[in-house]
């Protein structure tokens, strides 16, 4: 019977560090990415991303649709 609850822990085990690998990948590509702020409008938003790029601040950038934000379009860069 011992041999039986081995397998299961080594099963409940392996399911748990393939879990951990899996959600590791996604929340270090958020890590990487943040949230600069909100725009009216997705040209703004684009202009805003485009600026700081030149300027140095960040490599690139994405306006993405913000349903929580004051504006419609997030600029997220990395």
């Amino acid at each position: 019977m011992m041999w039986n609850s081995m397998r299961s822990f080594a099963a409940v085990l392996g399911v748990i560090i393939a879990m951990t690998a899996v959600s590791t990948s996604p929340a270090q590509a958020a890590a990487e990415e943040r949230l600069i702020a909100h725009y009216h409008s997705k040209s703004g938003c684009l202009d805003a991303g485009a600026r700081g790029k030149r300027q140095g601040k960040w490599a690139t950038y994405r306006c993405l649709p913000s349903w929580d934000g004051p504006g419609p379009w997030g600029l997220w860069v990395s």
